[in-house]
């Protein structure tokens, strides 16, 4: 089933970037926005619909926005992936906590970073805000260099293009 509300991708193609919002493409993307990044954060938006009540959508959220900061550090040179997850409050959502068409805030903050070479792990303090309440945990993201499996001239591209278009506004 595709949703109107959910930013997607395809796995063997780059869609242009002022295609990525459409429902026509495969793959789910949760960031609806990136309103600031730098050398230690990225903030940014997720919108609500879809899966946005489903118990996996906060922890996708934060992890998705962790993993595209650690790209956007390393110049989208490697790829980056969710590495652990250190802590994460258990809280199952309902769709009124986040309803369709809705935003919430989403911020990610580098607390530490370990590694060499093309290997590192990137530790990061995340956070979302559904109304009242911050739900806070702790994510790992980890890095390795393309190969055959992660396609540098497919993967770089996509997520350039994704980056460009979640910071558009």
């Amino acid at each position: 089933m595709k949703h109107k509300n959910t930013i997607t991708l395809r796995c063997n193609a780059a869609p242009a970037p002022e295609t990525l919002h459409t429902p026509a493409t495969a793959l789910f993307v949760v960031p609806a926005a990136v309103s600031a990044v730098c050398g230690s954060s990225i903030r940014g938006t997720v919108r609500g619909g879809g899966h946005s009540g489903e118990p996996w959508f906060m922890t996708e959220a934060l992890a998705q926005f962790a993993a595209l900061h650690t790209r956007w550090l390393c110049g989208f040179s490697c790829h980056a992936f969710l590495l652990s997850v250190r802590r994460m409050p258990h809280i199952r959502l309902s769709a009124a906590d986040l309803p369709a068409g809705a935003t919430a805030p989403v911020h990610a903050l580098l607390t530490s970073r370990t590694g060499s070479d093309s290997r590192h792990a990137f530790e990061y303090t995340v956070q979302m805000q559904l109304g009242a309440r911050t739900v806070q945990g702790i994510l790992l993201t980890g890095t390795l260099p393309y190969d055959g499996r992660f396609s540098a001239d497919r993967l770089q591209k996509r997520y350039r293009e994704l980056f460009a278009w979640l910071t558009r506004h």
